[in-house]
């Protein structure tokens, strides 16, 4: 297994109009990123200073009944907004490139970009990897079919930022889910060329929910990766554990305080691996990749 580091990441981050750009910027100073990386940011429609006066009324009492507040004075500072979230990550990250697009199929109101034009903009961008996430985990039942549909149909890896607090001294801990699948292998070739700190600590862990034959084989499996990825991951261990897979992720995530999961997986809706992904980015206390591999992804060199 032979493995080089890219030198651009094309990363899709649909942003929030109230919310903060901190938890995912936090978050991404952990990933692993190029630092020459295209960022492009998705946002909501934004509303124009030119709007007749009685199509202001109207925004400001439907706001006032939903909301309690009148957003639009807000909505004539967007450009200033933007600006801020820009300036935000290229204080982080000087070398990326960042451009802004904005999702005409919500209202000025919505504050955030749609489901649909998440994934339009991911495909039609050929972007590698979607970032979602905010400071406040929500539960709802429409965010988490907003998470099941990106997860399930997108066609790139989906990051789901829940920042855990971590000591500046403290080793990044990693987790790679290992399901003996050729998208195992692209996870691992991936995690290679990817710039984590050296002092990175990897836990790779399968689940089997049987003591079957198989067992040999993960075990060959894990070794194998093991070994490879020594280099690049001096503070390397691996482990098999017997259950059902979600739960034993969950487990081992609290247990060994993980600040970042990886699970493999297809763009197959049906396919188990993605519900696993997905039940388990619904209820990590920390941030979720969901790895997908394809011919076109630039962060699986290989």
């Amino acid at each position: 297994m032979q493995c080089h580091p890219h030198t651009t990441m094309k990363l899709l981050i649909p942003c929030s109009a109230a919310a903060s750009p901190q938890a995912i910027i936090h978050d991404l100073e952990y990933a692993g990123l190029p630092s020459q990386s295209h960022a492009l940011l998705l946002l909501p429609k934004r509303h124009h200073a030119m709007t007749p006066v009685l199509e202001i009324a109207q925004l400001r009492e439907t706001s006032r009944k939903a909301h309690g507040y009148h957003p639009y004075e807000q909505l004539l500072e967007i450009d200033e907004e933007d600006k801020r979230i820009r300036a935000a990550l290229l204080d982080h990250f000087p070398n990326w490139f960042i451009e802004f697009e904005s999702d005409e199929r919500v209202s000025a109101l919505e504050s955030k970009p749609s489901q649909g034009s998440i994934l339009e903009a991911a495909r039609a961008w050929r972007a590698d990897m979607i970032l979602l996430g905010s400071e406040r985990r929500d539960r709802s039942r429409d965010s988490l079919q907003s998470l099941s549909r990106i997860a399930s149909e997108a066609p790139c890896s989906v990051r789901i930022v829940h920042p855990r607090y971590q000591h500046p001294d403290a080793p990044l801990q990693l987790m790679a889910y290992i399901d003996g699948t050729e998208q195992s292998v692209h996870l691992i070739e991936g995690f290679a060329s990817r710039p984590f700190p050296r002092n990175t600590r990897l836990h790779l862990m399968s689940v089997v929910s049987k003591r079957e034959k198989e067992i040999g084989i993960i075990h060959q499996m894990l070794d194998y990766f093991a070994e490879h990825l020594r280099q690049e991951f001096p503070h390397i261990e691996s482990q098999i554990r017997y259950g059902d897979p979600v739960e034993q992720i969950l487990h081992y995530v609290e247990q060994q305080e993980i600040d970042s999961i990886f699970l493999p997986t297809t763009s197959a809706p049906e396919n188990a691996r993605i519900q696993t992904a997905i039940l388990v980015a619904q209820h990590a206390e920390t941030t979720v990749e969901i790895f997908r591999y394809s011919k076109t992804s630039r962060h699986s060199a290989h």
